[in-house]
């Protein structure tokens, strides 16, 4: 084997070598992004249960703020079957007059 057959099989051992090893970093940043698309994703489904969740309570506060108004303003009548409507409605249940 000459020198320059020798020098080329060393060349072409680098070459795999890199090779190889430029594969594994490409299959390791590969694995980076799409663990760092997942985790976007997952962030952005909680933002959008976060902002359905805060729909929900402000249409829960806006139904609750609707009740006592007009809970005040019954306040102290008797409505059917001799129920009494007290101001002091919590909004989560009626209060009957027997306590």
């Amino acid at each position: 084997m000459t020198f320059e057959a020798m020098a080329d099989d060393s060349d072409a051992a680098q070459a795999r070598i890199f090779s190889g090893q430029l594969n594994a970093e490409i299959d390791i940043i590969t694995a980076r992004i799409e663990t760092v698309d997942a985790l976007t994703e997952c962030a952005r489904r909680a933002h959008r249960l976060t902002e359905r969740l805060r729909a929900v309570a402000a249409a829960r506060r806006a139904v609750r703020r609707c009740t006592n108004a007009s809970m005040r303003s019954c306040s102290g009548r008797s409505g059917p079957a001799g129920v009494t409507i007290r101001s002091g409605f919590s909004g989560d249940r009626l209060q009957d007059g027997a306590e």
